[in-house]
């Protein structure tokens, strides 16, 4: 009976001792140097289980912003073999330190079937940016941690650090077409 009662109240210290370990892990994933494999189209948490309220759809500039065509938004052009992509932009600070490195013709690679990211000569702004979002298809973000450019053209889950930009008006199923790297030029349209 003794030896019984020793090994419950074993039993209930090992089980306590495991849930505090567990609570106590608060420690945010480094999202500094994401592996090859932890890339961002592939490492988002689900949207069910961590879509936050706020940060998750694009936000929307204010109306005393403005742009080079003064209503809040910039257009830019891709331009590639086979075609041409026109995307809306929002005003922020993202989006001018894009526009600070234009005119520029880059290669532009796909990423997980489902986005085509460019990397410029410096990253893009994370200033003022939400901790992430849910992109749609046909929209611009830049992946904060690596600092690239990311147009999607596939669906794709809730990331932690994606930050809203805009989004593609046309164009979209020449861009997606391409397969391998491709060379792409991006100005804006003034």
């Amino acid at each position: 009976m003794r030896s019984a009662k020793k090994w419950i109240v074993l039993l209930i210290a090992m089980g306590c001792m495991f849930a505090l370990a567990a609570c106590g892990n608060n420690k945010a994933p480094d999202t500094t140097n994401p592996s090859p494999s932890a890339a961002p189209s592939q490492s988002f948490e689900s949207k069910e289980s961590s879509a936050p309220d706020e940060g998750s759809k694009p936000q929307t500039t204010d109306e005393s912003q403005t742009s080079e065509s003064g209503s809040g938004e910039i257009r830019i052009r891709l331009t590639f073999d086979g075609g041409e992509a026109i995307a809306v932009l929002e005003d922020n600070p993202t989006t001018q330190s894009l526009i600070e490195q234009l005119p520029v013709t880059l290669t532009a690679e796909d990423f997980g079937g489902s986005e085509k990211i460019v990397y410029f000569p410096e990253n893009l702004s994370r200033e003022g940016a939400s901790s992430g979002y849910d992109p749609a298809v046909g929209d611009v973000a830049c992946y904060g941690p690596w600092g690239n450019l990311a147009i999607y053209y596939h669906d794709a889950s809730y990331a932690d650090g994606l930050i809203p930009m805009g989004h593609i008006e046309s164009g979209l199923d020449a861009l997606s077409e391409q397969d391998a790297d491709f060379e792409v030029t991006i100005e804006i349209i003034e």
